[in-house]
Formats: structure tokens, sequence, C-alpha cells
């Protein structure tokens, strides 16, 4: 049998108990591909979820232009779910990437999924402006997870009130809190 080291750094939003949770399903995951863990050390983000190997984070200034091409070939301005413009403008994006305000997920050094967002201090809410996933990762619980790195908050969303996406937020176990400037909330 194959003995591995795992090195593992579990972000500071998992509580002990979802740490717990997770090396346990990591542990599950090698014993099922006959790999024995001998060693866990927890000092990057990782996340194993249905065979798919993904590192979370906050996106370095390095990567900016790659996040912006990412957001314009998965987010189309003609999408039916855009509630502004505004979310789709480079310009945003770029001032995001500076604010700390995009996380990424990468299968290697690869961007497979981004999100931008923005924390509300005085509610105590992050809204979400804009997230893509690649389209072979779709289904995965991608943006979820990406979602629970933001911490214990209540996520915001506008969305156009005639969007294909309300079909995937009320699929997903979004609520439906009201409607505000002809969109969904």
């Amino acid at each position: 049998m194959l003995q591995v080291r795992l090195v593992l750094k579990v972000s500071m939003f998992f509580s002990g108990r979802k740490k717990l949770a997770l090396l346990k399903n990591l542990h599950l995951c090698f014993i099922f591909c006959k790999i024995k863990i001998r060693t866990y050390i927890l000092l990057c983000h990782i996340i194993h979820y249905r065979e798919v190997l993904m590192h979370i984070r906050q996106a370095h200034p390095l990567m900016t232009q790659e996040i912006v091409q990412f957001f314009q070939k998965y987010i189309t301005e003609n999408s039916d779910s855009i509630a502004n413009r505004e979310y789709i403008c480079p310009d945003g994006t770029r001032a995001a990437v500076r604010r700390n305000q995009i996380l990424v997920a990468l299968d290697g050094d690869v961007i497979v999924a981004a999100l931008r967002f923005y924390p509300k201090k005085s509610t105590q809410t992050i809204s979400l402006y804009q997230f893509a996933v690649a389209k072979n990762y779709r289904g995965k619980g991608v943006l979820y997870t990406m979602l629970q790195y933001l911490g214990e908050y209540p996520i915001e969303v506008l969305c156009p009130i005639h969007a294909s996406l309300n079909t995937y937020f009320s699929k997903t176990g979004w609520q439906h809190t009201g409607q505000f400037k002809g969109c969904n909330r």
C-alpha cells in the first residue's frame, strides 16, 4: 500500500468541527483510493469534492487579466441574468482584485471558478456581484464551497425577475426575500 504525507492548511474560516470533518473526508477518499495517509499537518485551503481537487483563495493581483478573461468567457453581455451592466465591467473586476474581493478556485494553476463579492459592514452581509464556473466543473458544488470560504454571513444576490439563473437559485436552496428594481433579491 502506498503511503503519502498530506500537508493541508485549513482556512481560518473553518471551525474546529469543520476542520475535523474535512480531514475525515479526505482520509476516507484516500483510503478508497488505497492510499494510506501517515500524517496530517494543518499548515493552502484545499477542497476535495466529487473527485475534483481544488485550491480556493483570494485572487492575487498578478491574476487580474486572467480573471477578467475568465469572466468574459463565461458571462456574456446578452445574458438574461445580469442585473446591472456595471457587474460585467472589466474595470470593476480589476478594482475588486485590488480590494481583495475576488475568490478563485484553481485546479492546478488553471482558474475553474471565480466570484466577485462585496462585504457590507453596516448590515453584516455579503453581496455576490458576479460568479462564473467553467463548464466542466458545474454541478459539483463549486460555488457553494467558495461561498463557505467567506464565512457565516448572509449572502445577497440581485437577479432579474425573469432570468434563467433564478431556477439555479431555487434548486440550490436560496431564499427569495423580495424584489428590488425589477430584480429578485
